[in-house]
């Protein structure tokens, strides 16, 4: 905007300090050691809060990087700040994450294609609960063919953004007071060996209870993902209640279509509140 707006609350810098392009990281330290490792003459231009920023160059081109903090409130403000105070043109997120498939291993690179999340910062800017951000595809492909041509390994796909680090209360028991069923066809598995237990009874236990659901209930929503949960689409009363169907959300499944941008959720709760029926938190 103007240099009158510089420096910030939270960061120290005077306008021109920080370049057009700054790299972000979640831990200031990490910061630290990417401006000291891969830019040339890096200066230090903020330190408030221990939110570290420095401003060098890399291969003649001037960058900075600044540490952001946990939680997307906290990257929120430092975002904001540089954006609209420091007249920043691009901001590059750079951390690590978590998995939920065990076979991703630490120290695997993660090239984000969509990102989705559970908190309700978007609220402000009237994003619906199941909005998903999309990277420029043009983008992570170049950042593949660079992963390639390094041979640094890679994995692309979907990744969430939580506000909660330490959660004391799961979220399947708030989904099931809610009225919430979570359902498999088969109920147990031998360790390690998927699918191991099909054909052994299960399935005439979980086929009775979708046809009792179906016969005693009225306005349900049926969530059927994947080609196994589709088939049990004509046990359920059209009629009476809603069907919504999908490829699962499993990496290879979902990337090839069909997954993304199908807003189960909000379409569960549109059709449960035409119903007089109070909607899901998911």
């Amino acid at each position: 905007m103007s240099k009158e707006n510089t420096p910030t609350p939270h960061i120290g810098a005077k306008y021109g300090d920080v370049a057009k392009t700054v790299l972000m990281s979640g831990d200031p330290l990490r910061a630290k050691m990417i401006a000291e490792k891969y830019l040339e003459n890096p200066v230090l231009y903020n330190e408030i809060r221990g939110m570290l920023g420095y401003t060098g160059t890399h291969g003649g081109k001037r960058y900075s990087v600044q540490g952001h903090g946990m939680g997307i409130p906290s990257i929120g403000i430092y975002s904001y700040e540089l954006f609209n105070f420091f007249d920043v043109d691009t901001i590059v997120r750079l951390g690590t994450c978590g998995a939920l498939d065990a076979s991703v291993k630490v120290g695997t690179v993660i090239l984000s294609e969509r990102a989705i999340t559970d908190s309700n910062y978007g609220y402000q800017y009237h994003l619906p609960s199941d909005y998903q951000a999309l990277a420029s595809p043009e983008l992570v492909e170049a950042a593949a063919r660079s992963a390639e041509k390094l041979g640094i390994p890679y994995l692309k796909g979907l990744v969430c953004s939580s506000d909660i680090f330490y959660n004391d209360q799961a979220v399947q028991d708030e989904w099931a007071k809610q009225g919430v069923l979570l359902l498999n066809a088969t109920l147990t598995v031998r360790a390690h060996q998927a699918a191991s237990h099909q054909r052994k009874g299960w399935e005439e236990f979980t086929d009775a209870a979708i046809k009792a659901l179906s016969k005693d209930k009225e306005h349900l929503v049926f969530i059927l993902w994947g080609g196994y949960a589709r088939s049990k689409a004509n046990l359920i009363d059209m009629s009476k209640h809603l069907i919504l169907e999908s490829v699962h959300p499993s990496p290879l499944s979902a990337n090839r279509g069909g997954w993304f941008g199908n807003h189960h959720f909000s379409r569960c709760n549109a059709y449960l509140q035409q119903n007089g029926i109070a909607p899901i938190q998911w």
